[in-house]
């Protein structure tokens, strides 16, 4: 047996005799660390909730420095705990949970900003009916992340204030207007946000949207979904609380999304961000294009 497989084997039957001690959460197969450098020697990873001085252990709870002859290695990793998009988190990433009091939740799609140097501001990008509550939320409204629903309150979860919003314009008895956007932006301190989407990395580029190509998408309900987009330069009608809604040139992929990821960033294979999710039904996922988004409230992807 290699010890490559030696490590594997261990890791997967022979967990239970070392995870036994109080202050390990975890084993892997990795490379031995030291000194914050690889060392490139294959090892036994194992983590621990915090790195004790041997002093402070009982000699039974001492990780031996090898197993079966194979090193090991001691990482502290804290405790181990189930993710939720839905908690709070700071400084906050794209597809976790965030709203104006007054809805249930949305989803953050992702950092934005315009400016540049001292002048730059930075803001978080979603919906309207996420961040101005379909129109009725005034400038300068607390954003509290996650959003209401999730437990977000003010003052203490406020992430930012609501800067800036596309109007959804609703059908009425004698007009028909046409949408092509249901976007927001609120404006954070930097510190609040990062430009990183949660299970996806960093934004590369912007690219149109084709039939047929392959995207994906994190969200506060439905978490890291796939799929591909089945049609472009769509009109649709869409419902809202307050009203229907006509829009046009819009995206459309099987279904990706559940209420509560209205807002999520819809990129490609490569991270180029496509479209932005506001829409759905039991079928179809839909989608402002990206670039009508930014082109609207006059910002960048950070």
């Amino acid at each position: 047996m290699s010890q490559n497989d030696e490590i594997v084997r261990i890791c997967n039957e022979e967990y239970s005799k070392i995870i036994d001690y109080d202050n390990i959460v975890g084993l892997a197969n990795g490379v031995k660390v030291v000194g914050g450098k690889n060392t490139g020697e294959k090892c036994i990873a194992i983590f621990v909730k915090e790195k004790l001085p041997t002093s402070a252990l009982d000699p039974s709870k001492i990780i031996p420095k090898t197993i079966n002859g194979i090193p090991t290695d001691v990482v502290q990793v804290g405790e181990i705990k189930a993710l939720g998009l839905t908690q709070r988190i700071r400084p906050a990433m794209g597809g976790y949970s965030v709203g104006v009091v007054g809805i249930t939740a949305g989803t953050i799609g992702c950092a934005a900003f315009n400016g540049y140097g001292l002048g730059t501001q930075h803001y978080i990008l979603s919906n309207n009916h996420v961040l101005a509550d379909e129109n009725r939320a005034p400038l300068g409204s607390p954003i509290v992340q996650p959003g209401p629903i999730d437990g977000g309150v003010i003052p203490g979860d406020i992430i930012g204030n609501l800067a800036d919003f596309e109007p959804i314009r609703f059908i009425s008895t004698t007009r028909i207007p046409i949408n092509i956007v249901d976007c927001a932006i609120a404006l954070c301190p930097n510190e609040n946000i990062s430009s990183e989407i949660m299970w996806q990395g960093y934004i590369n580029g912007i690219t149109s949207p084709v039939v047929g190509l392959a995207v994906k998408k994190t969200g506060r309900t439905t978490g890291f979904t796939i799929g591909n987009i089945l049609y472009t330069n769509a009109t649709v009608i869409v419902g809202y609380d307050t009203g229907d809604a006509l829009f046009v040139n819009q995206i459309i992929t099987n279904n990706m999304s559940m209420g509560g990821d209205s807002g999520s960033l819809l990129l490609d294979k490569e991270n180029n961000a496509v479209g932005l999710l506001f829409a759905g039904s039991s079928e179809f996922t839909v989608y402002n294009p990206i670039k009508n988004v930014l082109r609207v409230l006059n910002v960048n992807l950070a």
